[in-house]
């Protein structure tokens, strides 16, 4: 794939819940988890299921997302791992880092992008 199309792809699938782009050399999937909230636990696991299967394990990437019906957002701060990953899917755990407190009411995203060869 060109770059030029990877980039593409990507800015597309920004707008898009969940996307996927193939080729005959590459697999690139993107999405939003809905993670949710906690009331009482230090760490949240979360696990998503690619749409379509990769050939081969994918590298996946995660990033925190705050309730996005919030106007002003909120002002927590969170960290994902990445603790297994396959070819149908990923669990990752997050966990509210900013030392207010260890559960959180907001309605947390995790956005993901996964490609492989």
């Amino acid at each position: 794939m060109q770059f030029k199309q990877l980039i593409s792809a990507l800015m597309v699938s920004a707008l898009l819940t969940f996307s996927s782009v193939a080729n005959a050399d590459m697999l690139l999937q993107t999405g939003i988890a809905e993670v949710g909230t906690t009331t009482a636990s230090l760490v949240k696991k979360f696990s998503v299921t690619f749409a379509t299967p990769f050939s081969n394990k994918p590298v996946v990437v995660v990033t925190p997302s705050h309730d996005r019906s919030s106007p002003s957002g909120a002002p927590d701060t969170f960290a994902i791992t990445i603790f297994s990953v396959t070819k149908t899917g990923f669990t990752a755990n997050v966990v509210r880092i900013d030392g207010s407190g260890t559960h959180w009411g907001q309605a947390l995203f995790a956005n993901w992008i996964a490609v492989s060869n």
